[in-house]
């Protein structure tokens, strides 16, 4: 074959033909060596997070079993937070969460038959902005201001995949309920080995003594 005029043909030596497959190799070898030992750091820590989700699961049956033994029946509380309790408890607070909605309805009742009264007498704009306002005065009266925490209960159709905060492990797995968590905006993710989630994460405001219910669906990954 002719090479252009002007072009010269350059040849490696024997040498440095040797010396560049040699560097090459090693640096094909670096590469594969690199790329295995991520794969087993990727391995330990799937390994360590199945660990740490199986561990917490047995916690959790545990205590179920426990309290169970005891005639203890599960009960989640209006602060979203899971408590043990008898059935004799738990119907007590049944009747005083129907006792309290009663008086609220009875409570309501009353107000809206004053203000009836009041928009007789008063301008419909000038009743709705004073109600506006005893409302909204009434309601920060009697809110707790001692408690700023939510909770968080995050449940998935494959169960057992550890939760997530803001990227850290929260020892929980789910369906499970992560409470005291501090009002403010979250990033919630869930893993399980062999499992893709859909979506990756979720972004979720917590709301102080409000529970905020998030679901994932995990996919079989081949």
């Amino acid at each position: 074959m002719l090479e252009p005029e002007g072009r010269k043909v350059v040849v490696l030596s024997p040498d440095e033909e040797r010396q560049l497959r040699e560097k090459v190799r090693r640096e094909l070898e670096q590469a594969e060596s690199e790329e295995s030992r991520q794969k087993q750091l990727q391995e330990q820590e799937e390994k360590q997070k199945q660990l740490e989700a199986d561990r917490q699961q047995i916690v959790l049956e545990e205590q179920e079993k426990f309290y169970k033994e005891r005639g203890l029946q599960k009960y989640l509380n209006h602060y979203g937070k899971v408590e043990w309790l008898t059935p004799e408890q738990i119907e007590a607070r049944r009747k005083k969460t129907v006792r309290r909605k009663k008086s609220r309805s009875k409570h309501s009742r009353r107000h809206s038959s004053r203000k009836r009264r009041v928009l007789d007498t008063i301008l419909l704009g000038l009743v709705v902005l004073v109600g506006l306002a005893v409302t909204l005065y009434l309601t920060r009266s009697f809110q707790p201001h001692s408690d700023s925490h939510g909770s968080i209960w995050v449940c998935s159709d494959v169960k057992g995949a550890a939760i997530y905060i803001d990227g850290e492990l929260s020892g929980s797995v789910t369906d499970g309920v992560i409470g005291k968590v501090k009002e403010g905006q979250y990033t919630v993710s869930v893993t399980k080995p062999g499992y893709s989630p859909s979506p990756r994460h979720i972004q979720v405001k917590v709301v102080r003594r409000e529970t905020v219910k998030l679901e994932f669906r995990l996919k079989k990954v081949d």
